[in-house]
């Protein structure tokens, strides 16, 4: 029996190894992932128009252009959806996160300083949230 234990454990041990740097390489891509969409999700959110109906340039500038590996990834795991094309460019692809909620879930942990959340004025708190 002891036999066995031992081989069985020699002939697992090459997998073993393969599938513990297969989900660390899954998990560094899923934090570039996220900090990408992070980025992304922000940065529509700072803009002054069309917070959830994002022009594919404007995504590209971010995840980079669609045929790039973080691009794919974010519309293979419907992250971001073709929604339309533009109003003005009708070339143009619009995608949007596949809930605004989700928008809003990547940009918040991409936001370093607290203060972005609050419009706080000191010793006028009628002016500021």
């Amino acid at each position: 029996m002891r036999y066995i234990k031992t081989h069985t454990q020699q002939a697992f041990q090459p997998v073993s190894l393969y599938l513990s740097r297969l989900i660390t390489a899954i998990y560094a891509i899923q934090q570039q992932l996220n900090a990408a969409l992070g980025r992304l999700a922000q940065s529509a959110l700072d803009q002054d128009s069309s917070l959830f109906r994002l022009k594919s340039s404007f995504v590209s500038s971010v995840l980079g252009e669609p045929d790039t590996p973080m691009f794919q990834l974010a519309r293979q795991l419907d992250w971001l959806n073709k929604v339309g094309v533009a109003a003005e460019d009708p070339e143009e692809p619009v995608y949007a996160f596949f809930h605004p909620t989700f928008q809003e879930y990547f940009a918040a942990p991409s936001v370093e300083d607290w203060h972005f959340f609050l419009n706080h004025i000191p010793h006028n708190p009628n002016q500021g949230t």
